[in-house]
């Protein structure tokens, strides 16, 4: 989950102006209990008038329902991954994977990261070579979406 503070907003009028419709923060802060990913389109998106040069995005349906708004062939996604003595790192994630309970019900998301292995976006499930059960529901930076189920 993203979160900000009143405190944290942009002050200067020219600057908050440049933004809009956005709202501009100064700082951002996030909490781990959900995978947050850094998104950076990598070539010329067709929609980029008027988009910011970058986005923080919390969680698996938000990943998706926002790559899902522009072409993922063009973006490149970083899973902001915390270590157990909190150093953090940036992992390039391939795709997005749901977890089905029920057909077109998602339960769960896993991003996928090169080697073939997906990881949970819920903090609290592991990483796994096993893809039974999961449906890729989209490809980054390449657009080769390889299979629709696993």
């Amino acid at each position: 989950m993203l979160l900000t503070d009143a405190t944290w907003a942009e002050f200067h009028p020219v600057r908050r102006a440049l933004v809009q419709p956005y709202s501009a923060w100064r700082c951002v802060g996030w909490v781990n209990e959900t995978t947050n990913f850094w998104v950076i389109p990598t070539g010329d998106l067709e929609e980029r008038e008027g988009l910011p040069d970058g986005w923080f995005v919390s969680g698996g349906e938000a990943l998706l329902n926002m790559a899902g708004q522009l072409d993922a062939c063009k973006l490149a996604v970083y899973a902001i991954e915390m270590g157990r003595r909190g150093a953090g790192q940036l992992v390039e994630v391939t795709a997005l994977w749901s977890e089905l309970a029920n057909p077109g019900i998602a339960v769960a998301f896993w991003y996928g990261i090169p080697g073939g292995k997906v990881r949970a976006c819920n903090r609290t499930r592991a990483e796994t070579d096993v893809h039974a059960g999961l449906v890729q529901e989209i490809a980054f930076g390449g657009c080769a979406k390889t299979t629709a189920a696993l």
